[in-house]
């Protein structure tokens, strides 16, 4: 899931681009997190900004347990409770788009905002954004997927309205591979979550030669 210790984020980076593992954290700098909520589900998420993109180089989405491939799917800017999202060295509150986990790309628990990586045809009129019970994001198949989705809908979890997904929509994105993918989802947050200037320079370190 998420660690970061004391390792550079661009060295890190470099690590990700080279094992397919997206996961972006560092030691909060504020000492002990938040205890995690216990109404977790009935905390808000707002949708932001929703960018379609697709790829020409599919990569793992290793933010559930059957790792599936993505060429395709949507970049989100969601305004998230700070308290969900602090950096914790331990299982956090999963974050989910109806039926799919979505990877979150940086904290957000500084600006309440979180860019968000969601793959596949997920219908966001049909989808409720909601977080789950604290687990690990990699051990989350199909079946857990369903109970939250369900528990989540019991706790009032609806989808975004047509009309906030019109205004949030934009142009669509096409792009070689993930790399690229990081590079829009850096200038996302450096837009929305300024105070995570190191992690933007991360995602734009240069890509390494994996030849």
């Amino acid at each position: 899931m998420n660690s970061m210790g004391k390792i550079g984020l661009a060295a890190l980076f470099a690590s990700v681009l080279a094992t397919g593992v997206t996961a972006f954290v560092r030691m909060s700098q504020d000492g002990a997190p938040p205890p995690v909520p216990a109404d977790v589900m009935q905390r808000s998420v707002r949708l932001l900004l929703a960018q379609r993109f697709t790829l020409d180089e599919a990569y793992v989405h290793w933010w559930r347990k059957e790792q599936p491939r993505v060429a395709a799917g949507w970049l989100l800017v969601l305004e998230v409770d700070k308290d969900l999202v602090y950096p914790r060295q331990m299982k956090e509150p999963v974050l989910y788009a109806g039926r799919e986990t979505a990877e979150r790309v940086n904290f957000g628990h500084e600006s309440g905002r979180v860019i968000a990586l969601v793959p596949g045809d997920v219908d966001l009129a049909r989808a409720p954004l909601f977080f789950g019970q604290a687990a690990l994001p990699e051990e989350v198949d199909a079946a857990w997927i369903e109970a939250e989705l369900a528990a989540a809908l019991r706790a009032g979890a609806t989808p975004p309205s047509q009309a906030e997904i019109e205004a949030a929509q934009i142009e669509p994105l096409h792009l070689a591979d993930q790399y690229n993918l990081f590079l829009r989802a850096a200038d996302l947050i450096e837009e929305h979550s300024p105070q995570e200037a190191d992690l933007v320079s991360g995602l734009r370190a240069p890509r390494i030669d994996r030849r």
